[in-house]
């Protein structure tokens, strides 16, 4: 079946197209969120230090932002436990400007490197 990313279907049980919910989009907009907001002197970085999730090591940090949702940030706070091994988010939480959670994703049984190449992908 072939559909578009940002069709109403798929968005009807998420807050972005899947392609907006990988690793990568999730890093870019963290570092570009904490960047303004360190920048205005607006927001801090909490290190929660040492973890677990799904039985992986992690070191936990929270981004707290603006809690004004008119300053244009994505979310009041983040919380982003990185893998010990591999130093990925495996989990993400992110809360709204009610404190309340969001959205969360979780990266389990992730393989690296796999070997897949560029022409396997095709694009719509």
């Amino acid at each position: 079946v072939r559909i578009a990313p940002d069709s109403r279907v798929l968005l009807r049980d998420s807050n972005h197209p899947f392609t907006h919910v990988g690793i990568g989009y999730f890093l870019e907009m963290f570092a570009k969120n904490m960047a303004r907001a360190h920048a205005r002197r607006e927001g801090w970085l909490i290190d929660h230090g040492k973890g677990s999730v799904s039985g992986r090591a992690v070191r936990i940090i929270q981004g707290v932002l603006p809690r004004e949702r008119d300053k244009g940030y994505y979310c009041y706070r983040c919380v982003a436990s990185f893998d010990s091994e591999s130093g990925l988010p495996i989990r993400m939480e992110i809360y709204n400007w009610d404190d309340r959670l969001a959205e969360e994703y979780r990266y389990e049984d992730l393989e690296l490197n796999e070997g897949v190449e560029e022409e396997e992908f095709e694009k719509i």
